[in-house]
């Protein structure tokens, strides 16, 4: 039976090149999947949305599939993204991250940036900025930038079900994992279990690529009950640090 060839582009450092639909790839990188005028746009979701519908004629099952694990990425990333920061205080925290990029001489993909403070309101002394590349349910991966400052804490926070590795692409973190500290800088690598509480303080900034099972919000467990993010949230430990501020 003969193959239709089809043709689409991807971001950079993900889908690129061109694509036939019986499953072969084939051509140079970077053309243009002509069929969906939608591409026009340039945006990412609307490409993966395009590549969607490449991949459904060759097998209409992976539509479903797609459908379902593409929910529930959005859902997890919109939960993500409601406990963010917005306004000036993250538009700042952007564009101090954005000079650092320059400075390395480093691209971020094009999705939309997740700057956390963990509900505690001192950014700079606990939070961070995560980049969700991909966060596939169905395939079981997820991959994420993650970027600290000098001196910022991800708080210490365990996993009941996620399985990642931490890979130090620029600067160096102090990596407490499983009651240990170790200092990480470029080129390390570092696996976590499930069930194992971790937490990295920036020495200098730094930016860590997280290779783990899919992302689920709920599956975090932090130490601090006063963080509104998954099981240990105590509304009463919040209120308590709220009233010691005021104090």
């Amino acid at each position: 039976m003969a193959t239709e060839t089809v043709k689409y582009a991807g971001a950079p450092g993900t889908l690129a090149g061109s694509q036939e639909v019986r499953g072969q790839i084939v051509g140079r990188p970077r053309f243009w999947y002509k069929k969906d005028k939608r591409f026009r746009a340039g945006r990412v979701n609307r490409r993966y949305v395009s590549y969607s519908r490449v991949l459904q004629k060759a097998d209409p099952a992976f539509g479903l599939r797609l459908r379902n694990g593409g929910e529930r990425v959005m859902k997890e990333l919109k939960k993500a993204l409601a406990i963010g920061l917005t306004g000036r205080a993250a538009a700042e925290a952007m564009g101090r991250f954005r000079r650092q990029l320059k400075r390395w001489g480093l691209a971020m993909p094009s999705v939309q940036p997740l700057v956390l403070d963990f509900g505690l309101g001192v950014f700079y002394r606990t939070g961070l900025i995560e980049y969700w590349i991909a966060n596939e349910g169905t395939a079981g991966y997820c991959g994420k930038y993650l970027f600290v400052f000098d001196g910022q804490t991800c708080p210490e926070h365990r996993h009941s079900g996620k399985h990642e590795t931490f890979f130090v692409v620029k600067g160096r973190v102090s990596m407490k994992c499983g009651g240990r500290r170790v200092t990480m800088k470029a080129g390390d690598v570092l696996p976590v279990r499930s069930g194992v509480y971790h937490s990295f303080r920036g020495i200098g900034p730094a930016l860590l690529l997280e290779i783990s099972t899919p992302c689920e919000v709920a599956d975090n467990h932090f130490r601090n009950p006063a963080i509104p993010i998954g099981s240990n949230w105590n509304p009463g430990a919040a209120l308590v640090k709220e009233q010691r501020r005021e104090k």
